[in-house]
């Protein structure tokens, strides 16, 4: 039995115009399917929605594929999906999932839903972050100061020019010199 891709990926797409149980099902079964392609446009359909229930989707399905192998691809799909939906209610999950996060590669990946973050949801943890022991840490709250809209941007960025990582120092540098512009 062939399976019709291309009409199951129209049938999900057609889905984002009505939130309801019919459709819901249809994107539910998408997000399942084996093929990147359909959970690509599932993940789509959920970031367009944005309600309580499609942002849990976004950040369970989130979960679920650290592990996949060469899942970088579809993670950044989801990652989009959620970052154009996400709330001050996904703060926590967010921020611990950023800081609990293993190497700068993953960090990096995942920063588009911290920057889409309300500031006020964000800046305490942000800031904290930005003095941790853990120098990927360090990286990561200096990357979303940088692309965040603190006040006190510029101020906090020339804080990062004295850490103890050269990496660091020129991250916050080449922000510095992209704000200023």
């Amino acid at each position: 039995m062939e399976v019709d891709l291309k009409r199951q990926a129209e049938q999900i797409c057609q889905c984002s115009r009505v939130n309801n149980n019919h459709n819901r099902e249809i994107v539910h079964s998408g997000l399942n399917s084996k093929w990147e392609g359909l959970q690509s446009v599932a993940l789509q359909v959920l970031g367009q929605w944005g309600d309580d229930e499609s942002r849990a989707l976004l950040r369970d399905f989130i979960e679920r594929i650290d592990d996949r192998r060469h899942g970088w691809a579809i993670r950044g799909v989801a990652v989009k999906a959620l970052s154009s939906c996400v709330t001050a209610a996904d703060s926590d999950w967010a921020l611990d999932r950023l800081f609990s996060l293993k190497g700068v590669r993953a960090k990096h990946e995942f920063l588009p839903v911290v920057r889409s973050l309300p500031l006020d949801a964000a800046r305490t943890r942000l800031l904290s972050e930005s003095s941790s022991r853990d120098r990927d840490n360090r990286q990561a709250a200096m990357k979303a100061i940088g692309n965040m809209d603190f006040e006190e941007r510029g101020d906090l960025l020339r804080g990062f020019l004295k850490d103890e990582d050269s990496t660091i120092r020129q991250g916050a540098s080449a922000i510095l010199a992209n704000i200023s512009n």
